[in-house]
C-alpha cells in the first residue's frame, strides 16, 4: 500500500512514537474495514522516493478468510475508496487509491520462461565444461563457467541499471558509476598488459595467430580484468587459450582483479541490497543481478586467496608442476608401473630364493 502525498507528508511531520502510533491505528482500521482478525496482521514502512509505503503481511489462517480473499478485498476498497469505508476512517483515508494495495509476486510464475532459460545456459555451460575436462584434463576448465558468469553478470548489472536505477534515485548515480568506470578502466588495463606482453616475440607470434580471440577477450576484460586469465587457461586444450603471458602479465592481472573486488565487485553488491531493501516489489532482473554480484564477488575472493597462498608458498601465481594434484589417468598409470615393478621385484626375490634353495639341495 502507499500513501498519498499529504499522508506521506502527514506521515513525516510525526514524531517517532506518533508514527507508530499511525500504523497501528491504521491496522486496526483494516481490521475494521476488510474484516479480519488484527492479530494476523503485522506492517513495515519504506520511504521510496520520498514517497511512503506500508507492507502489511497477513498471516494465513484455516479458520479465517483466506490471505488472496482478503488482498483481493482490500485492494478493491483502496481503489474505490470514495465509495468504500477506506475514506471514512482518519489514517486509511491516506491510502493512495491510484496504487491499491499490491500483493507480493510470484516470480516463479511470472518469470518463469525467463528462470528456465538462465537455468538451461547454466546447464549447457556445464556440459561444455565436461566435454572440456574430457579433451583436456591438464587445463583449467572451470574457465568455462568462469567465462559464462563473467558475461552473465555484466549483462544482467546493465540491465539493472538502466531498468532499476532510478527506482530508487539515491542508489542510481552510484550503481551507474560502479559500472561504468571499472568497465572503462579494465579495458584500458587489459589493453595496456596485451600491448605490453606483445614485446615478446614468443607471445607476438601468438597473437598474430589468434588475433580475434585475443581482441574478443581483451574487450570482454571491460567486465572483469579477470577474462584475461581464460587465454592462459588452456582450456580443453585449444592453442588460442595457451596464451604465454609472462610472469608480470600475471601478476597485473591478479592484482587489477584484487583491486576490481575493492572499486565493483562489494559497491554493487552493497548497492543491490540497499535497493531490495528499499523498494517494495522488486523485479527478476534485480534479484539475478544481487545473485550473480553475490557469487562473483565470493568466486573472486576465493580465487585471489588461493593465487596468494601460493605466492606465499611458492613465490608465484600457480603452484610447482611437482605438486599440482594427479588427474584421474595419470593416477591410473602410475598405479600401473608401480605395480608393474613391484611384481618385477617380487619375481626377482622368488628366483634368488628358488636358486639359493636349489644350491642347498645339491652336496
Amino acid at each position: 500500500m502507499r500513501l498519498t502525498k499529504e499522508g506521506t507528508e502527514f506521515y513525516d511531520n510525526l514524531t517517532s512514537t506518533e508514527k507508530d502510533d499511525f500504523i497501528s491505528d491504521l491496522q486496526i482500521e483494516l481490521s475494521k474495514i476488510i474484516p479480519v482478525n488484527i492479530e494476523r496482521l503485522s506492517s513495515s514502512v519504506k520511504n521510496l522516493n520520498n514517497q511512503m509505503f506500508i507492507s502489511l503481511k497477513i498471516q494465513s489462517s484455516k479458520k479465517e478468510r483466506s490471505v488472496k480473499s482478503i488482498i483481493d478485498d482490500l485492494n478493491d476498497m483502496i481503489k474505490y475508496k470514495r465509495i468504500t469505508s477506506i475514506s471514512l476512517f482518519l489514517n486509511t483515508n491516506y491510502l493512495d487509491e491510484d496504487f491499491g494495495s499490491v500483493p507480493n509476486q510470484n516470480l516463479w510464475g511470472k518469470y518463469k520462461i525467463r528462470i528456465l532459460g538462465v537455468v538451461l545456459a547454466f546447464g549447457i555451460l556445464m556440459v561444455l565444461f565436461l566435454l572440456a575436462h574430457k579433451k583436456e584434463r591438464k587445463g583449467r576448465n572451470m574457465a568455462v563457467l568462469q567465462l559464462g558468469l563473467i558475461i552473465f553478470d555484466f549483462v544482467i548489472n546493465a540491465l539493472f541499471v538502466s531498468n532499476n536505477g532510478k527506482v530508487v534515485e539515491a542508489l542510481y548515480i552510484p550503481s551507474l558509476m560502479f559500472l561504468t568506470v571499472p568497465t572503462v578502466v579494465n579495458a584500458i588495463g587489459a589493453f595496456y598488459i596485451i600491448f605490453d606482453e606483445n614485446k615478446s616475440k614468443t607471445f607476438l607470434d601468438w597473437f598474430a595467430q589468434h588475433l580475434m580471440v585475443a581482441l574478443i577477450f581483451t574487450v570482454l576484460s571491460g567486465a572483469d580484468i579477470e577474462a584475461l586469465s581464460i587465454l592462459h587457461s588452456n582450456m580443453a586444450g585449444f592453442e588460442f587459450f595457451n596464451a604465454p603471458f609472462s610472469t608480470k602479465g600475471k601478476n597485473s592481472i591478479f592484482w587489477a582483479s584484487c583491486l576490481n573486488i575493492f572499486a565493483k565487485d562489494i559497491p554493487q553488491v552493497i548497492i543491490q541490497i540497499l535497493y531490495i531493501d528499499s523498494v517494495v516489489i522488486y523485479d527478476i532482473i534485480s534479484l539475478f543481478a544481487l545473485i550473480s554480484s553475490c557469487l562473483n564477488l565470493l568466486i573472486n575472493i576465493v580465487g585471489r586467496l588461493f593465487q596468494t597462498i601460493n605466492i606465499c608458498r611458492h613465490g608465484s601465481l600457480e603452484a610447482p608442476a611437482t605438486e599440482r594434484n594427479f588427474t584421474s589417468d595419470e593416477l591410473m598409470s602410475h598405479s600401473i608401473h608401480v605395480k608393474g615393478e613391484n611384481d618385477s621385484k617380487k619375481n626377482n626375490l622368488t628366483k634368488r630364493s628358488s636358486k639359493g634353495s636349489f644350491q642347498e639341495v645339491i652336496p
